[in-house]
């Protein structure tokens, strides 16, 4: 993010994301809400207006917070633009009086990357080659919000070998839904921003299962074990703004759901960047029990509430990030620049020898 110009202003997210950059790298989400603000009166000027100078989106001011004030609203990306190996846009406003610029402010607003699962818990059943999990989903990049958006996985199709060839082809339904009621195809909507990125009120159910080889499973070889089954699952994830009333959505990536048995039973499957590993004679362990966040203090494991810790969407973080040429204090000596630079608050700690 970059300012200049001859007026102090400041840029303040809607949403606190704990792990957003600040100062040249603070970036935000495709539909982020940003408010723009001065720093000092301007109650002696006139026609005081923020305006869209490049990169599209929507600017609402509000004159009930004082003159100069207004939240810019980033829009999505074209499905060209998501193409691109970017996968953003830059945005530049200025503040206006009259024809003459005051400020100028200029970030990037970029799309969904990737998409991961955090594991709530296993799967298997005692006595089969399988295994699974149930998992949770979170949007990134984790510096920017993605509490506007809503999410769902679309089509994709089974490449498997083996033991599980029978699955070879088979094609992956529009899925959606939430934790506590099953809405097959439904959009998922935003839970709660963490430092880890955007956490979503859905959670994904992960299974593998294998047909046993001729000659039975074996586990007296005592040499390394090759898969005697392989799965890919190639399965498309899509996006779309919350005030999009369409049912298209965009695909920014595909989280691929991948498994391999070994010729003793072990199967491991993964998706999402979480996997989960069992043997046939594993304990049965939540089989088809589906986790809820309704039931967060007993079922959920302390490590995802650790997971969860940071703080949540209430408080916004403010980019107090301006232009000044006024001395400033630093570790209690005088700083005077000989030209305007951006500033904007830090606090030194003192290190440890």
């Amino acid at each position: 993010m970059k300012i200049t110009g001859e007026i102090n202003v400041a840029v303040e997210a809607e949403v606190r994301a704990p792990a957003r950059k600040v100062g040249n790298e603070a970036r935000f989400g495709v539909g982020e809400h940003i408010r723009v603000f001065p720093l000092e009166s301007l109650s002696d000027k006139q026609g005081i207006i923020w305006k869209i100078k490049s990169g599209g989106g929507s600017l609402v001011h509000d004159l009930t917070k004082g003159l100069g004030v207004a939240t810019y609203i980033a829009r999505d990306l074209e499905e060209d633009e998501l193409k691109s190996s970017k996968r953003s846009y830059e945005v530049v406003l200025e503040l206006m009086d009259n024809s003459k610029q005051l400020a100028q402010v200029e970030f990037t607003v970029i799309a969904p990357k990737w998409a991961g699962l955090l594991k709530l818990g296993p799967r298997h059943e005692q006595g089969y080659a399988n295994s699974g999990f149930w998992g949770i989903w979170v949007l990134g990049p984790k510096d920017v919000s993605f509490m506007n958006v809503v999410i769902k996985e679309s089509l994709g199709t089974i490449n498997s070998s083996g033991t599980m060839s029978s699955e070879k082809g088979t094609i992956h339904k529009i899925s959606g839904g939430n934790s506590h009621v099953d809405h097959s195809g439904d959009w998922m909507d935003s839970m709660v921003m963490t430092d880890r990125g955007t956490v979503f009120d859905a959670i994904d159910n992960v299974w593998s299962p294998s047909e046993t080889p001729k000659g039975g499973w074996r586990n007296d070889l005592n040499r390394v074990l090759l898969p005697v089954g392989k799965l890919e699952w190639d399965i498309a994830q899509m996006y779309k703004l919350k005030t999009d009333t369409s049912d298209k959505g965009l695909q920014y990536g595909k989280a691929w759901h991948k498994a391999s048995v070994t010729i003793d039973g072990t199967m491991t499957t993964e998706k999402g960047g979480a996997k989960h590993v069992a043997k046939i004679n594993d304990p049965t362990v939540n089989f088809e029990e589906r986790p809820s966040l309704d039931m967060w203090e007993q079922e959920i494991p302390q490590a995802v509430k650790d997971w969860f810790r940071s703080p949540v969407l209430s408080s916004a973080q403010v980019f107090n990030y301006a232009l000044s040429n006024e001395p400033i204090m630093l570790n209690g000596m005088k700083v005077i620049f000989d030209h305007s630079a951006p500033v904007y608050p830090v606090t030194l700690q003192p290190k440890d020898k």
